[in-house]
């Protein structure tokens, strides 16, 4: 399946958060099978997949079927739904981090990268792909430039196959 490049972000548009020494984007797929063995594959499906360009900009990507769209764009009501959605599997995130804390020295090492995982810098980084909620920007925090410098692109990224497993819905 292709990956939708659903924006693409400046290297200096924010900070990439790092936990023990690496950054977060860069355990994207460490991140994701988590979510996904843990929580359900709409938790894995909630982190945007991150693919740093040779400018050091980022193309959030996600390989969801259906339209993306930035939730902003959004009818209220279609947006508020997405956002419940959306808060409610960060809140289940938030939830396995704090279990995960409790588990070990390896565990709290997860714990944190979880945690860090939820930041976002200020901006409108939620996007609705076939009705699912995917964010963009984690894992960073506010940085240098303005999140406006940031580009929507939402178009399918020709000949990319997305290397998340075909896990059940959760």
């Amino acid at each position: 399946m292709a990956l939708q490049v659903l924006i693409k972000t400046p290297k200096d548009a924010a900070v990439a958060l790092d936990v023990a020494g690496r950054t977060l984007v860069s355990a994207h797929a460490q991140l994701e099978a988590i979510l996904q063995s843990r929580l359900g594959r709409n938790h894995g499906d909630l982190l945007a997949t991150p693919r740093l360009q040779d400018d050091g900009s980022i193309h959030w990507c996600s390989g969801l079927a259906g339209t993306a769209l930035p939730a902003a764009q959004l009818a209220d009501d279609e947006r508020a739904t997405l956002e419940r959605r959306a808060e409610r599997l960060r809140g289940d995130i938030a939830g396995l981090a704090q279990q995960l804390q409790g588990e070990g020295a390896a565990s709290q090492v997860v714990a944190q990268m979880l945690r860090e995982a939820l930041r976002t810098p200020p901006g409108a980084w939620l996007f609705s792909v076939g009705g699912k909620p995917v964010t963009a920007m984690w894992g960073h925090a506010e940085g240098a430039s303005a999140a406006s410098s940031a580009a929507p692109i939402v178009a399918p990224t020709a000949g990319a196959a997305s290397a998340a497993p075909a896990a059940a819905a959760a």
